[in-house]
């Protein structure tokens, strides 16, 4: 008795099961896509919580120390080397200015007040006031004239804004 094989010509996959096996890397490959960009704007806002809370905490001894807030020009990136190494910032970790999105020649990521937030690509925004709410910036005013201050950041994961006043 003589068996007989049947060859079979083709080798290989169907075009349904490889269409089968597309599909289904494209459905894993967007869920980890979504997941990821959860995990990253999470991690972005706690960077930024972190950096807030390092500020606040350094310019509520700031205060303590000389009865008045810094200037919040200081903290724009032009300033901010000079006031960190021998200015009113001295002390103050350098990683709180640099905020999540920066590049690494940023010293600073703040901005002035909330519109550099929106528009100006920065991660926070700081104002200080004097005793008459006027904005304490400039030549006009002095540290010693600042008495308050708001702090504004926006968050990622879901695009509110966050302020903290003094």
């Amino acid at each position: 008795m003589k068996r007989f094989k049947v060859k079979n010509k083709y080798k290989g996959f169907t075009i349904v099961e490889l269409l089968i096996v597309v599909v289904v890397i494209g459905i894993l490959a967007s869920i980890v896509t979504v997941a990821y960009t959860g995990i990253t704007a999470r991690a972005n806002d706690e960077h930024r919580v972190s950096d807030v809370e390092v500020v606040k905490k350094f310019l509520a001894v700031y205060y303590i120390k000389n009865g008045h807030y810094i200037k919040s020009d200081r903290f724009l990136d032009a300033n901010a080397t000079a006031a960190l190494s021998t200015g009113p910032l001295k002390g103050l970790a350098p990683g709180a200015l640099r905020g999540p999105s920066a590049s690494t020649s940023t010293v600073s990521s703040w901005g002035q007040w909330g519109g550099n937030v929106i528009t100006g690509g920065m991660d926070y925004s700081i104002k200080s006031f004097t005793s008459t709410n006027a904005n304490c910036i400039g030549v006009s005013y002095d540290d010693s004239d600042c008495t308050r201050f708001e702090i504004y950041y926006k968050t990622e994961e879901n695009g509110s804004y966050a302020t903290f006043s003094s």
